[in-house]
């Protein structure tokens, strides 16, 4: 639903602070997408577990914008970076210069994107820079808190590579370089953690 989605969110943000981070590597999709790959693939006549369900005509094209397969398929991650393409129910909404503002519960989210270079398929790699505030504790003791990312969104598909151009690499060594030294950690991930957060680590 969508308030445990709410919840996941605000959890992921708060661990990234606790664990002082200071930039976020997503590798995949905010959005619905064609999830055939290897993880679906058996050995069998027709080659995929869901071929059933890919075959029906509103999995054919290749932007999942229909209904049916927004309900039928997951996203990679949640997102809280606020790409524009997002469609996960986040309520982020656009207040010019590139700025996008969302509000979770007690949470504000801004976000800018600061850079969208692609590779020589099409394919993006976004850079942003996400701020996020909050307050904890009671009256007496309430304390503002803040949490200053750079999080850099490379669009590749499940079990597949990144396929960065040299300008897409030098881009993202530079975002990691340029962190807060109080807050040096570099998160990586995708969807499961197993197979393209594995590759741009190694």
């Amino acid at each position: 639903t969508r308030v445990n989605g709410d919840e996941e969110v605000i959890g992921f943000l708060v661990g990234l602070k606790e664990m002082k981070v200071g930039a976020v590597i997503a590798l995949g999709f905010p959005r619905s997408y064609n999830m055939m790959n290897v993880k679906t693939m058996i050995q069998g006549e027709k080659g995929y577990a869901d071929y059933d369900m890919f075959a029906r005509p509103a999995f054919q094209a290749l932007e999942r914008r229909d209904t049916v397969y927004k309900r039928n398929t997951a996203r990679d991650f949640f997102n809280y970076f606020g790409a524009k393409d997002g469609d996960d129910g986040l309520p982020w909404r656009d207040v010019g210069g590139g700025v996008r503002k969302c509000q979770i519960q007690e949470f504000a989210l801004t976000s800018k994107l600061v850079k969208t270079l692609e590779n020589n398929l099409g394919t993006p790699m976004d850079i942003y820079d996400l701020t996020v505030t909050w307050s904890e504790g009671c009256l007496c003791t309430k304390a503002e808190e803040e949490l200053n990312l750079k999080v850099v969104n490379i669009r590749t598909w499940d079990q597949g590579p990144s396929l960065l151009l040299k300008n897409q690499v030098s881009a993202l060594v530079d975002t990691v370089l340029d962190i807060d030294p109080e807050n040096s950690f570099v998160f990586i991930h995708c969807a499961g953690g197993i197979g393209r957060t594995g590759n741009l680590a190694y």
